[in-house]
């Protein structure tokens, strides 16, 4: 009786676990379908305003500007620590930097 008890317990956690990453699955769904309407709903008030060639300068310069942003944040993160090179390749930076 003992072990059937502990077969019931580990199908009632794994239906459990189940259930609780579907939840949490449609409940990110939902938020990111609420980012996207309230993203289409700005970009169609602005065309509204705005002819497309102004808006595509504005999205134009936004993506820049991510771009710029997001290559400052990578750069401390991305590559080995200068110590970490080797003996060559600190040669070639140190002939570039002349």
């Amino acid at each position: 009786m003992k072990l059937f008890r502990q077969k019931t317990l580990k199908t009632n956690r794994k239906t459990i676990n189940k259930q609780i990453k579907d939840i949490q699955y449609r409940f990110k769904f939902i938020l990111k379908s609420k980012r996207l309407k309230a993203l289409i709903l700005l970009a169609s008030s602005i065309l509204n305003k705005i002819s497309t060639a102004y808006c595509m300068v504005i999205v134009g310069t936004i993506f820049a500007i991510m771009y710029i942003l997001m290559g400052k944040y990578m750069k401390i993160r991305v590559g080995l620590k200068p110590e970490k090179y080797s003996k060559q390749e600190r040669k070639y930076d140190e002939l570039k930097g002349n």
